[in-house]
């Protein structure tokens, strides 16, 4: 490590301590407030409700961000919730002190050749043990491959029911070229790309565009395969600069090359859904800021509707069995046309794995929204005679997904922030700069003017009024000793391919 990062580690750790005189009083009185002015216990109320099922989860990667949302959204609606994950070393997870979550397993690293199997084992011993009735997974780096046969595992031996991609969809989810590839056979627009044998075809490209649209021009090995990630961006700035740059290339019919267009300029907009049996319950459309900071799109505006009709149609056509968390992230191109500007929305990335953009779901009415929109797993599967019979004849003949039962996020909040990064991004990294002369106080005024708005009206991601000692400790006791510790503690080790489960902990 270097020395300038091991001094300001120090220095942050040291100044993460000094708050602790002050937040451990404001936790307290937040605990007293609720002790003194409790909400009305829903979940309690929800229980002894007639025809009410309380239903056991189990969440593997319930320390994400969002997989304790989601823990603390089910618990809110009167569900039991047990939770697995990751916990290096003796420091103990924030998620350890939700009174959301009823029992916890701790995961450990396995060797690479046992990872899959003892994970798929495990996994099982752990659902039969506590007769979960849903598995959830929430990890942000999960593989897909072993997601799909820990669902197969777990559906052929126990009742449990699995919120997994099936195994059928796994290759041409996993990655982006592949979805990318599958989309333009199922006929969906998608951004250009051209595998080129010769200088001809990549001038005939570029004539075609007339300079309206920016390409990248990669090398691939024979079989398809990148063979480096040095791209060249077309056409240059002056023609001259063009050809040359085309004519300096080694390509033949046995060395192709790839040539894609560059949509890195255009605007870029995330989409997160919830998918049960092809249907899209529950619909997110965020714009990422930085990773761990997401603005949450107008739910009624006309590329939020766009959007939301494409992952329908997807949903839809991937059939009964498609059950995951989809995102998509979506380009927006903009033609100028005598009327106006036509805007066109092209997918350019897939993602399986919780969208942390979830947590927008925010208050009891979010945590019903979530627990509703997965909860729809156990329903009845309607029958084709049923679906024939009910659908009107012009829905038949559109073919066009309803969106009037699909859960969208509510107007109270803009958008979902990481007090921490927002602290360092907006407070620390400015005042440093303003101290060393780089920028003037006009600059800082206007930075901490966006941190305050963001503490205002944005939702922080680990933060709840009615369960905050996550919070405190993930910032008041795991971050500073993080700061101290080796880097060998300092990775992080949260991916399902490592890990096992070893024995439930009651939650105290």
């Amino acid at each position: 490590m270097p020395a300038s990062k091991a001094l300001t580690d120090l220095f942050l750790a040291f100044l993460v301590l000094c708050c602790l005189p002050l937040s451990t009083p404001i936790l307290l009185l937040n605990y007293v407030y609720v002790l003194i002015f409790p909400l009305y216990p829903v979940h309690k109320r929800l229980r002894r409700t007639p025809g009410f099922k309380s239903r056991k989860i189990l969440i593997t990667g319930v320390d994400t961000r969002y997989g304790l949302r989601l823990a603390r959204a089910f618990h809110q609606t009167g569900h039991v919730v047990v939770g697995a994950y990751y916990e290096p070393g003796p420091l103990l997870n924030h998620v350890r002190f939700s009174n959301a979550v009823s029992r916890f397993y701790r995961l450990a690293s396995e060797t690479r050749g046992r990872r899959e199997a003892s994970y798929v084992a495990n996994l099982l011993n752990i659902v039969e043990r506590e007769h979960a009735d849903l598995w959830i997974d929430c990890f942000q780096s999960a593989d897909p491959s072993v997601e799909a046969r820990t669902r197969e595992a777990v559906q052929e031996k126990t009742n449990c029911k699995c919120f997994a991609l099936r195994a059928g969809n796994v290759p041409y989810l996993a990655s982006r070229d592949a979805f990318l590839k599958y989309l333009e056979n199922q006929g969906y627009t998608v951004p250009e790309s051209y595998q080129v044998t010769s200088r001809a075809e990549i001038h005939n490209v570029l004539g075609k565009a007339r300079g309206t649209r920016r390409y990248l021009l990669e090398s691939l090995e024979p079989n398809g395969v990148r063979a480096n990630m040095a791209r060249t961006k077309l056409p240059s700035r002056t023609v001259s600069q063009t050809y040359d740059a085309i004519s300096r290339i080694s390509i033949t019919n046995t060395t192709p090359w790839k040539l894609e267009r560059d949509v890195n300029g255009l605007e870029n907009i995330s989409t997160s859904a919830i998918v049960v049996r092809g249907s899209v319950k529950l619909f997110v459309a965020s714009r990422t800021i930085r990773p761990g900071c997401y603005q949450v799109l107008e739910p009624t505006s006309a590329l939020s509707r766009s959007m939301l009709r494409f992952v329908q149609t997807f949903a839809r056509k991937e059939g009964s069995e498609f059950t995951t968390h989809l995102g998509v992230d979506f380009c927006v191109d903009e033609q100028p046309t005598e009327s106006g500007v036509v805007q066109t929305i092209l997918p350019v990335q897939v993602s399986i794995h919780a969208q942390p953009a979830l947590q927008s779901m925010v208050g009891m009415n979010g945590s019903i929204a979530l627990s509703r929109a997965y909860l729809s797993i156990f329903a009845p599967a309607e029958s084709k005679a049923e679906k024939k019979m009910t659908r009107p004849v012009s829905q038949i003949i559109q073919q066009q997904p309803q969106t009037d039962d699909v859960a969208l996020p509510q107007n109270k909040i803009i958008g979902v922030y990481c007090i921490g990064q927002d602290l360092t991004h907006f407070l620390f990294e400015p005042l440093a700069e303003l101290v060393a002369f780089r920028n003037g106080l006009t600059y800082f005024l206007r930075q901490l003017t966006e941190l305050l708005g963001h503490l205002v009206f944005w939702k922080d991601d680990t933060y709840d009024f009615r369960d905050p000692l996550p919070f405190w400790w993930s910032y008041q006791i795991c971050l500073p000793l993080r700061l101290l510790m080796t880097n060998s503690l300092m990775t992080n080790p949260s991916n399902i391919q490592h890990a096992t489960i070893t024995n439930g902990e009651k939650h105290t």
